[in-house]
C-alpha cells in the first residue's frame, strides 16, 4: 500500500530513511517498488552513531561517527575514517560492515537532499502524542485535526516572517540578533604590522553615569 501511494508513476523516485530494525529492512527488500533506480534505503544516523556509541561507549568516538556520517566530501570522509582506526580498530571495522551509501552523505549521490535522520516523521509522533490506546475514529479525528493545526500554525508563522523580510526561521533570527547586539559592543584597534608596533586599551564603563575612561 505503501508502494503504491508514493510511487503511482513509472518515473516517481523515493528515498527512505529509517532506523535500522530488521523487520523493517526485511519488508523493504521483499517490496519490488523500493529497488533502486526506484527507491533506496538510507539509515537515520542518530540511530547509527547511538548503536556505535552502545558498542564502543565513547564520546570521542561518537563524535566522529557523527562527523564522517555528514560530511559531504569523500576524502574529507576518508580522513575522519583514518582518525577513527587510529582510535579504535575494532570501531573502524564496525562501521566498515555498514554500507556507505547507507549512512554517509559522502556516499549518498544525493538521495537523502541533506537530510540525515529520521526527525521530520519524529516530530509528528509529537503532534500526535496521547493518540494511542484510542478508538480508531477517535485517533482518525485527532490525526487529522492536529495535522491541520500543526500546517496551518506553520503557515501563518512563514507568512510572518515573508511579510516581515525575515531571511532566517525565529530560532537562527534570535541568535542573529545576539549577536549582534554583543557586537554593537566590540571595539577594533587597527595597528602597523611593518612597524611592529600596537597599543593596548583598557576601556572602564561606568554603566550608572555611561561614563567611559580609556587608558593606554
Amino acid at each position: 500500500m505503501l508502494a503504491k501511494h508514493l510511487l503511482p508513476n513509472d518515473d516517481d523516485r523515493v528515498c527512505l530513511i529509517s532506523d535500522r530494525h530488521s523487520g523493517l529492512i526485511s519488508a523493504i527488500n521483499y517490496v519490488p517498488a523500493f529497488k533502486f533506480p526506484r527507491g533506496v534505503h538510507r539509515f537515520c544516523l542518530r540511530h547509527v552513531c547511538s548503536n556505535f556509541n552502545k558498542k564502543f561507549n565513547n564520546i570521542r568516538l561518537k563524535d566522529l561517527c557523527w562527523r564522517a556520517g555528514a560530511e559531504v566530501n569523500a576524502r574529507k570522509f576518508e580522513r575522519i575514517m583514518t582518525e577513527i582506526r587510529e582510535l579504535n580498530e575494532e570501531a573502524y571495522n564496525w562501521l566498515g560492515m555498514i554500507d556507505k551509501t547507507q549512512w554517509t552523505l559522502s556516499h549518498d549521490s544525493g538521495w537523502r537532499t541533506g537530510i540525515l535522520t529520521t526527525n521530520m516523521s519524529e516530530c509528528v509522533n509529537g503532534v500526535l502524542k496521547g493518540a494511542r490506546r484510542l478508538p480508531i475514529v477517535a485517533i482518525v479525528q485527532i490525526t487529522f485535526h492536529r495535522s491541520v493545526r500543526y500546517f496551518l500554525e506553520r503557515t501563518t508563522r512563514c507568512h510572518r516572517m515573508l511579510n516581515a523580510n525575515q531571511e532566517w526561521a525565529d530560532f537562527a533570527f534570535r541568535i542573529f540578533e545576539a549577536r549582534q547586539a554583543e557586537a554593537v559592543h566590540h571595539i577594533v584597534q587597527k595597528f602597523d604590522y611593518n612597524q611592529q608596533s600596537a597599543s593596548v586599551l583598557n576601556i572602564e564603563l561606568d554603566w550608572s553615569g555611561f561614563a567611559c575612561k580609556i587608558t593606554s
